[in-house]
């Protein structure tokens, strides 16, 4: 016998028919956040002589919908002429949903959304800088799937070895 220790996880050990193998079913303990997750299941047998150990267990939670990535990361030594980065929205619980529209921070950013036939929407974003006018903003998405109806994307800009510059008046970053 033994038992299993995590929060997010409950198993058992199933002796198998020889009895020198178990198997080890694993079931969740929800509420369970959508997306990857990543967490260690203790084992500590009741034989004193054996040491505890932990087990990798890896799952994905499937939401009602599935948006990646969850944030827009730009460098500040990207292009003076601006990056482009693209966000996915794809079914998860909800089979079928409408992708309403798509507020972008700037109207320096161009966009285009693309229905692909597994239902998966495709938004580019051309025309991204690495400037303070869109550092800890969002891209907002707009669904009509309920209690997902405003989607944020997170932009975030991260300094290498320049400074982040404004928007010129041409649309461009000059100092980059």
């Amino acid at each position: 016998m033994c038992a299993v220790i995590s929060t997010i996880f409950a198993g058992f050990l199933d002796p198998v028919a020889d009895r020198a193998r178990c198997r080890l079913p694993i079931q969740t303990r929800p509420p369970l956040p959508s997306g990857r997750l990543q967490a260690f299941v203790r084992v500590e047998l009741k034989d004193e002589q054996e040491r505890p150990f932990e087990i990798p267990v890896l799952a994905h939670v499937v939401g009602y919908l599935e948006v990646t990535p969850s944030e827009l990361v730009i460098l500040d030594n990207q292009n003076k002429r601006g990056g482009t980065r693209s966000i996915e929205t794809a079914p998860g619980k909800v089979k079928n949903f409408k992708l309403l529209s798509v507020d972008v921070p700037s109207e320096s950013i161009h966009y285009k959304v693309t229905r692909a036939s597994d239902g998966r929407v495709m938004i580019r974003l051309d025309n991204l800088h690495a400037c303070e006018e869109i550092d800890g903003t969002s891209v907002h998405i707009f669904t009509d799937v309920e209690k997902l109806e405003k989607i944020e994307v997170p932009i975030r800009i991260i300094a290498t070895t320049k400074n982040i510059g404004e928007l010129g008046a041409d649309g461009y970053c000059p100092g980059i």
